[in-house]
């Protein structure tokens, strides 16, 4: 079930049955859970009557039967929640024991059972490469998967949060936000609202990257941009620093690699266009893109020179053969950023 579809039915109040919330995006997962439980429990004073909420990587069907078959008191509807099951670990005898409770709660009108649980506890392939397990979970309970939101999608969510609170933004803002507090969804929440607590208090009638600076805290993420810099700056202990936490994060050598040789070749392009006599302004215009980040392009490629992107471009190109000719793990990037140091 997508998101869209979700919303719907949390707004029909159309949600018997049985639901899976998953994904990447802990952020989300938790504020539709948080949407479901107001939809179905409006009077938090009747929740010890109809709403019982589990947690633990092993499921206990049992539990979740004596629940769907209790009687809801002084409610027409009944939530059951179990948060955190380890659906990778389950045998085929707990597959079957979930089909069967699921099938309970779709029978018996007035039920809702949510199933609520990170991404690494739940192995679900992809949308156009599905594991037997999201095909399997698929036949007997709705699943909707919270992926990373992109750059597109954040900017747009920061903007509707502004102003559903009334509050003007700087057309930049959201993006110069993204670059400063980071892509976390939890971050980007809690700064947003000291940013809005802050206009609201000194009555500042439209927010700008001033107070961006001022208010809100600056965090270092480890993706592509972080690494490219401290690669650029040959800064090797913080390259290896953020590539160690890309590995934690299991990120795709390959992705990386394409990922710094894409940004490698914007930053080239906006340098060579600047030579031009071109603001960042119109290299933006001229190459479809944000004006923003042309900007951030335009600094770092005017510090590093463009001589030091050409020779980036050539070790990315090396290091994606290297990976591309079976070489294991990220020994490529290792070994970009051992050259680019000398």
């Amino acid at each position: 079930m997508q998101i869209k579809d979700l919303r719907e039915r949390i707004k029909q109040q159309a949600l018997f049955g049985a639901f899976l919330l998953c994904g990447e995006e802990a952020y989300l997962v938790r504020h539709y859970t948080k949407e479901i439980r107001a939809s179905l429990i409006p009077d938090e004073a009747l929740a010890p009557f109809c709403h019982f909420i589990y947690h633990g990587a092993a499921v206990d069907f049992g539990q979740i039967a004596d629940a769907l078959q209790t009687p809801s008191m002084m409610c027409d509807t009944k939530l059951i929640e179990w948060h955190n099951a380890d659906f990778n670990a389950m045998k085929e005898k707990d597959l079957e024991a979930l089909e069967e409770v699921c099938r309970m709660a779709k029978e018996w009108e007035g039920n809702t059972l949510l199933f609520v649980s990170g991404e690494d506890l739940v192995d679900l392939g992809t949308e156009k490469r599905p594991s037997k397990l999201r095909k399997r979970l698929s036949d007997c309970l709705e699943l909707t998967v919270f992926e990373k939101s992109t750059d597109a999608q954040l900017v747009s969510w920061l903007g509707r949060h502004f102003t559903a609170e009334g509050v003007a933004f700087a057309p930049t803002l959201p993006q110069a936000m993204l670059a400063r507090v980071g892509h976390s969804m939890e971050l980007l929440a809690m700064e947003t609202d000291k940013l809005i607590c802050y206009a609201k208090a000194n009555g500042i009638d439209t927010l700008t990257e001033r107070e961006l600076a001022f208010v809100t805290v600056s965090t270092v993420e480890s993706d592509a941009f972080s690494l490219s810099n401290a690669i650029l700056n040959r800064d090797s202990a913080a390259a290896l620093r953020h590539l160690g936490e890309m590995k934690r994060n299991r990120v795709d050598p390959i992705l990386i690699v394409g990922q710094l040789g894409r940004l490698y070749g914007d930053m080239l392009t906006v340098a060579l266009l600047a030579e031009e006599g071109m603001t960042p302004k119109e290299i933006a215009k001229k190459c479809g893109m944000h004006e923003y980040k042309a900007g951030l392009y335009h600094t770092a490629a005017k510090k590093c020179g463009k001589d030091a992107l050409r020779r980036a471009l050539l070790l990315c190109q090396d290091a994606d053969r290297t990976l591309k000719g079976g070489a294991s793990s990220y020994i490529g990037i290792e070994s970009l950023i051992a050259a680019f140091s000398k």
